[in-house]
């Protein structure tokens, strides 16, 4: 059984997402994603602190392109979801900051209201 962690360019990544053949999943936490985001759908945000609460949330049927700030942390939970039987994670290269090099599109000052952080 071969547990490597998949790899995805910025540019792949978008064309898969926002052909529908992906979700991107954004692990940033709020802070971060209040100053930009990622600016594409399918798309879930789910902040790394809240991944022992949220990880039902996380789909199994289709393919999860993960996703952070550098790469960095994405890798980490790319490499652990690999670990518990999920077969399609990959890891974003170069997080948002590769993201926003190559302009693909982001939205900026997403302020969410306190009270969507605590119910999510």
């Amino acid at each position: 059984m071969n547990n490597a962690v998949k790899h995805i360019q910025p540019k792949d990544a978008f064309e898969k997402i926002t052909n529908g053949d992906a979700l991107l999943l954004d692990i940033r936490e709020w802070e971060e994603f209040e100053i930009f985001a990622y600016d594409v759908e399918p798309q879930l945000v789910l902040p790394l602190s809240e991944l022992n609460m949220r990880f039902h949330e996380i789909p199994r049927d289709r393919e999860v392109i993960i996703a952070c700030n550098s790469g960095s942390r994405s890798f980490q939970l790319a490499q652990y979801l690999t670990g518990q039987e999920y077969r399609n994670v990959v890891n974003l290269l170069g997080g948002i900051q590769e993201w926003l090099d190559l302009n693909l599109p982001v939205k900026w000052d997403n302020l969410i209201p306190e009270e969507k952080k605590k119910s999510a």
